[in-house]
C-alpha cells in the first residue's frame, strides 16, 4: 500500500458557501467518535458533530446579520450558528468534513503505479514445493 505522508492535507482553506466564505480546517478522521448500531448504521452524536464544527471552523467572511453588519467568528457566534444550523452552515461544514476523507481516498486510488516517481512494485510469485 502506498501512502503519501508528506502531503499537507489538513491545511485550512477558504470554502465558498451561500454567499460567504468559511475558513475550514478539515477535522482529523482519527478523532471521529463514530458508533455502529446493531443494524450496521453509523451513529454520530450531536456532541461529536458540534466538536467537529467548533474545531473545523477557523473563520468566516461576508457573513452578516439582518442589518448587514459583519458577524465576528467568535466561540459564542459559532455555537449559535451550529446549534440552530443558521444559514445551513452547520450542515455544510459537517458534509465538507464527511466528503474530505473520501476525496483523499479517491486521490490516492487514482494515482497510477509509478506516477509518483516510484517504480512499479515487482511481483514475486511463490515457489512451488515439491511433492514427496
Amino acid at each position: 500500500m502506498k501512502i503519501n505522508i508528506s502531503k499537507e492535507t489538513y491545511t485550512e482553506r477558504w470554502v465558498e458557501f451561500g454567499g460567504c466564505e468559511i475558513l475550514i480546517k478539515p477535522y482529523p478522521v482519527g478523532l471521529n467518535d463514530v458508533r455502529v448500531s446493531s443494524d450496521q448504521n453509523i451513529i454520530i452524536s450531536g456532541d461529536q458533530r458540534k466538536r467537529i464544527f467548533m474545531d473545523s471552523v477557523k473563520g468566516w467572511r461576508d457573513l452578516t446579520d439582518a442589518d448587514d453588519k459583519d458577524i465576528p467568528c467568535t466561540k459564542a457566534n459559532k455555537e449559535l450558528v451550529f446549534d440552530y444550523n443558521l444559514g445551513g452552515i452547520g450542515g455544510f461544514v459537517y458534509q465538507y468534513n464527511s466528503g474530505f476523507e473520501s476525496t483523499l481516498r479517491a486521490e490516492l486510488e487514482n494515482l497510477q503505479p509509478g506516477q509518483d516517481g516510484i517504480s512499479i512494485q515487482k511481483v514475486n510469485p511463490a515457489t512451488i514445493a515439491d511433492d514427496k
